[in-house]
Protein backbone atom coordinates (compact mmCIF):
# COMPACT_ATOMS: atom_id res chain seq x y z
CA UNK A 1 0.00 0.00 0.00
CA UNK A 2 0.95 3.73 -0.12
CA UNK A 3 -0.38 5.92 2.27
CA UNK A 4 0.12 9.51 3.49
CA UNK A 5 0.82 8.76 7.42
CA UNK A 6 0.49 12.19 8.51
CA UNK A 7 0.10 15.86 7.62
CA UNK A 8 -0.33 18.53 9.81
CA UNK A 9 -0.13 22.48 10.32
CA UNK A 10 0.38 24.60 12.72
CA UNK A 11 -0.97 28.68 13.61
CA UNK A 12 0.28 30.12 16.64
CA UNK A 13 -0.22 33.88 17.52
CA UNK A 14 0.62 36.42 20.20
CA UNK A 15 -2.30 38.30 21.21
CA UNK A 16 -0.32 40.28 23.32
CA UNK A 17 2.84 40.28 25.74
CA UNK A 18 0.41 37.31 28.21
CA UNK A 19 -1.30 35.60 25.70
CA UNK A 20 -0.47 33.16 23.22
CA UNK A 21 -3.00 30.87 20.64
CA UNK A 22 -1.88 28.00 18.99
CA UNK A 23 -4.10 26.27 16.35
CA UNK A 24 -2.83 22.74 15.00
CA UNK A 25 -4.85 20.40 11.94
CA UNK A 26 -3.80 17.40 11.73
CA UNK A 27 -5.01 14.56 9.11
CA UNK A 28 -4.17 11.29 9.12
CA UNK A 29 -5.19 8.24 6.70
CA UNK A 30 -7.57 6.26 7.18
CA UNK A 31 -7.81 8.25 11.00
CA UNK A 32 -8.66 11.77 10.54
CA UNK A 33 -11.02 12.46 7.16
CA UNK A 34 -11.47 15.08 6.97
CA UNK A 35 -8.86 17.15 8.97
CA UNK A 36 -9.18 17.17 12.09
CA UNK A 37 -8.53 20.09 14.77
CA UNK A 38 -5.86 18.48 17.05
CA UNK A 39 -5.38 20.97 19.52
CA UNK A 40 -6.70 24.61 19.90
CA UNK A 41 -6.03 26.94 22.74
CA UNK A 42 -4.91 29.70 24.71
CA UNK A 43 -2.33 30.14 27.21
CA UNK A 44 -2.42 33.10 29.39
CA UNK A 45 1.24 33.59 31.49
CA UNK A 46 3.93 31.39 31.86
CA UNK A 47 6.45 34.15 30.66
CA UNK A 48 9.28 35.24 32.53
CA UNK A 49 7.95 38.24 34.80
CA UNK A 50 4.61 36.24 34.99
CA UNK A 51 5.35 32.63 35.62
CA UNK A 52 2.09 32.08 36.80
CA UNK A 53 -0.60 30.68 33.84
CA UNK A 54 -3.51 29.39 32.93
CA UNK A 55 -4.20 27.27 29.86
CA UNK A 56 -7.61 26.81 28.18
CA UNK A 57 -8.77 24.53 25.10
CA UNK A 58 -8.30 21.47 23.04
CA UNK A 59 -5.36 19.83 24.73
CA UNK A 60 -3.16 16.55 25.85
CA UNK A 61 -4.53 16.84 29.37
CA UNK A 62 -3.42 13.70 31.22
CA UNK A 63 -0.61 11.39 31.98
CA UNK A 64 2.14 10.93 29.64
CA UNK A 65 4.89 13.04 27.51
CA UNK A 66 5.16 9.94 24.91
CA UNK A 67 8.87 11.62 23.61
CA UNK A 68 10.62 9.24 21.46
CA UNK A 69 13.63 9.42 19.19
CA UNK A 70 12.06 6.60 16.85
CA UNK A 71 9.66 7.36 14.03
CA UNK A 72 6.92 5.29 14.96
CA UNK A 73 4.76 5.86 18.41
CA UNK A 74 5.36 4.01 21.62
CA UNK A 75 3.21 1.27 23.09
CA UNK A 76 2.85 3.67 26.22
CA UNK A 77 1.42 6.54 23.58
CA UNK A 78 -0.93 4.49 21.64
CA UNK A 79 -2.52 3.35 24.82
CA UNK A 80 -2.68 5.86 27.13
CA UNK A 81 -2.40 9.18 24.97
CA UNK A 82 -5.60 11.29 26.67
CA UNK A 83 -7.08 14.16 23.85
CA UNK A 84 -9.89 16.44 25.72
CA UNK A 85 -11.14 20.21 26.03
CA UNK A 86 -9.65 20.97 29.48
CA UNK A 87 -8.82 24.01 31.79
CA UNK A 88 -5.53 24.03 33.61
CA UNK A 89 -3.60 26.12 36.07
CA UNK A 90 0.19 26.06 36.91
CA UNK A 91 3.51 27.65 37.57
CA UNK A 92 6.45 27.35 35.44
CA UNK A 93 9.93 28.56 36.96
CA UNK A 94 13.28 27.61 35.47
CA UNK A 95 13.63 24.29 36.92
CA UNK A 96 10.10 22.72 37.01
CA UNK A 97 6.95 22.86 36.15
CA UNK A 98 3.99 22.24 38.47
CA UNK A 99 0.00 22.52 36.72
CA UNK A 100 -3.20 20.58 37.49
CA UNK A 101 -6.44 20.71 35.22
CA UNK A 102 -9.61 19.14 35.09
CA UNK A 103 -12.35 18.34 32.07
CA UNK A 104 -15.42 16.58 30.92
CA UNK A 105 -14.13 13.11 29.81
CA UNK A 106 -16.10 10.75 27.34
CA UNK A 107 -15.89 8.26 29.65
CA UNK A 108 -18.49 8.05 32.39
CA UNK A 109 -19.37 5.97 35.81
CA UNK A 110 -22.16 3.63 34.57
CA UNK A 111 -24.18 5.41 37.73
CA UNK A 112 -23.97 8.73 36.22
CA UNK A 113 -26.93 7.79 33.67
CA UNK A 114 -26.84 10.82 30.87
CA UNK A 115 -25.72 13.63 32.69
CA UNK A 116 -22.19 14.67 31.75
CA UNK A 117 -19.84 16.11 34.22
CA UNK A 118 -16.99 17.61 34.83
CA UNK A 119 -15.57 13.73 36.44
CA UNK A 120 -11.61 13.97 34.93
CA UNK A 121 -8.78 15.88 37.01
CA UNK A 122 -5.06 15.45 36.82
CA UNK A 123 -1.65 16.85 37.72
CA UNK A 124 1.46 16.96 36.53
CA UNK A 125 4.98 17.90 37.84
CA UNK A 126 7.63 18.17 35.33
CA UNK A 127 11.67 19.06 36.56
CA UNK A 128 13.87 20.14 34.26
CA UNK A 129 18.19 21.58 33.89
CA UNK A 130 18.21 24.93 32.44
CA UNK A 131 20.71 24.71 29.81
CA UNK A 132 24.34 24.71 31.45
CA UNK A 133 23.55 24.40 34.86
CA UNK A 134 24.92 21.39 35.13
CA UNK A 135 27.70 21.15 33.05
CA UNK A 136 27.39 18.79 29.84
CA UNK A 137 24.53 17.34 31.43
CA UNK A 138 20.91 18.49 30.58
CA UNK A 139 18.36 15.94 32.75
CA UNK A 140 14.34 16.35 32.88
CA UNK A 141 12.14 14.28 34.61
CA UNK A 142 8.34 13.67 35.96
CA UNK A 143 5.71 12.27 36.94
CA UNK A 144 1.68 13.04 36.66
CA UNK A 145 -1.42 11.40 37.72
CA UNK A 146 -5.00 10.85 36.69
CA UNK A 147 -8.02 9.76 38.23
CA UNK A 148 -9.51 8.90 34.69
CA UNK A 149 -7.24 6.78 32.80
CA UNK A 150 -9.58 4.86 30.97
CA UNK A 151 -10.56 7.76 29.28
CA UNK A 152 -7.13 7.52 26.91
CA UNK A 153 -7.51 6.75 23.56
CA UNK A 154 -6.32 3.73 23.36
CA UNK A 155 -8.36 2.26 26.17
CA UNK A 156 -11.53 4.37 25.76
CA UNK A 157 -12.07 2.46 22.11
CA UNK A 158 -12.54 -0.54 24.17
CA UNK A 159 -14.78 0.24 26.27
CA UNK A 160 -18.30 -0.45 25.55
CA UNK A 161 -21.07 2.67 25.46
CA UNK A 162 -17.57 4.58 27.30
CA UNK A 163 -19.37 3.46 30.58
CA UNK A 164 -17.28 1.51 34.16
CA UNK A 165 -18.49 0.89 37.52
CA UNK A 166 -15.80 3.31 38.54
CA UNK A 167 -13.07 5.02 37.27
CA UNK A 168 -9.68 3.91 37.33
CA UNK A 169 -6.69 6.35 38.14
CA UNK A 170 -3.30 6.33 36.25
CA UNK A 171 0.35 7.17 37.12
CA UNK A 172 3.26 7.88 35.18
CA UNK A 173 6.66 8.54 35.82
CA UNK A 174 9.14 9.83 32.76
CA UNK A 175 13.00 10.06 32.56
CA UNK A 176 15.30 12.02 30.04
CA UNK A 177 19.02 12.52 29.85
CA UNK A 178 21.64 14.34 27.52
CA UNK A 179 25.39 14.51 27.46
CA UNK A 180 27.31 15.49 24.67
CA UNK A 181 26.57 13.27 21.41
CA UNK A 182 24.22 10.36 23.64
CA UNK A 183 20.49 10.76 25.33
CA UNK A 184 18.20 8.40 27.20
CA UNK A 185 14.54 8.74 27.45
CA UNK A 186 12.05 6.05 29.66
CA UNK A 187 8.51 6.15 30.51
CA UNK A 188 6.44 4.51 32.29
CA UNK A 189 2.73 4.10 32.53
CA UNK A 190 0.11 2.25 34.96
CA UNK A 191 -3.11 2.22 36.18
CA UNK A 192 -3.67 2.37 39.82
CA UNK A 193 -6.81 -0.24 39.62
CA UNK A 194 -8.41 -3.25 37.89
CA UNK A 195 -10.61 -2.42 35.18
CA UNK A 196 -13.82 -4.69 35.91
CA UNK A 197 -14.13 -7.60 33.76
CA UNK A 198 -15.80 -7.32 30.34
CA UNK A 199 -14.79 -3.86 30.86
CA UNK A 200 -12.31 -3.46 28.47
CA UNK A 201 -12.93 -5.80 25.38
CA UNK A 202 -9.69 -6.73 24.88
CA UNK A 203 -9.41 -7.80 28.06
CA UNK A 204 -11.08 -10.99 27.05
CA UNK A 205 -13.55 -11.11 29.82
CA UNK A 206 -10.92 -10.69 32.37
CA UNK A 207 -9.78 -7.89 34.67
CA UNK A 208 -6.72 -6.11 33.61
CA UNK A 209 -4.47 -3.40 35.07
CA UNK A 210 -2.66 -2.28 31.70
CA UNK A 211 0.83 -0.32 31.79
CA UNK A 212 3.79 -0.02 29.60
CA UNK A 213 6.95 1.09 28.97
CA UNK A 214 9.42 3.05 26.94
CA UNK A 215 13.40 2.76 27.00
CA UNK A 216 15.28 4.48 24.55
CA UNK A 217 19.13 4.97 23.45
CA UNK A 218 20.53 7.52 21.49
CA UNK A 219 23.34 8.52 19.47
CA UNK A 220 23.57 11.80 17.58
CA UNK A 221 27.46 12.44 15.85
CA UNK A 222 26.80 14.79 13.38
CA UNK A 223 23.74 17.56 13.69
CA UNK A 224 21.83 15.99 10.97
CA UNK A 225 22.02 11.99 12.18
CA UNK A 226 20.24 10.75 15.15
CA UNK A 227 20.66 6.52 15.66
CA UNK A 228 18.58 5.46 18.06
CA UNK A 229 17.63 1.63 19.80
CA UNK A 230 13.94 0.87 21.59
CA UNK A 231 13.17 -1.47 24.29
CA UNK A 232 9.39 -0.96 25.29
CA UNK A 233 6.36 -3.10 26.70
CA UNK A 234 3.76 -3.58 29.38
CA UNK A 235 1.52 -6.12 31.08
CA UNK A 236 -2.34 -6.89 30.67
CA UNK A 237 -1.87 -5.61 27.12
CA UNK A 238 -3.33 -9.27 25.59
CA UNK A 239 -3.24 -8.63 22.18
CA UNK A 240 -4.19 -5.31 21.82
CA UNK A 241 -0.15 -4.32 22.07
CA UNK A 242 2.77 -6.23 21.87
CA UNK A 243 4.44 -7.55 25.35
CA UNK A 244 7.80 -6.85 24.41
CA UNK A 245 8.91 -5.27 21.40
CA UNK A 246 12.28 -3.73 19.81
CA UNK A 247 13.06 -0.83 16.94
Amino acid sequence: DITLATAEIFFEGNINKYTRGVLHFLWEEGKTEPVDIDEAFLLIGQTSDMPFYVLAGRIYPAVGLFESYLISDTITKNLFETQESALEFGYAAAWFNLGAGAYSGALQESGQGDDTLINSYYARLQLTSPEGSLGGWRLSGGVAYTNNLGNAGGLLENIGGQRVEDLVGGLSFSLAAEYGMFAFVGEYITALDDFKPGELSFAEGAKARPSAYNLELAFTPLEQWTFAVRYEGGDDLFAQEPERQYG
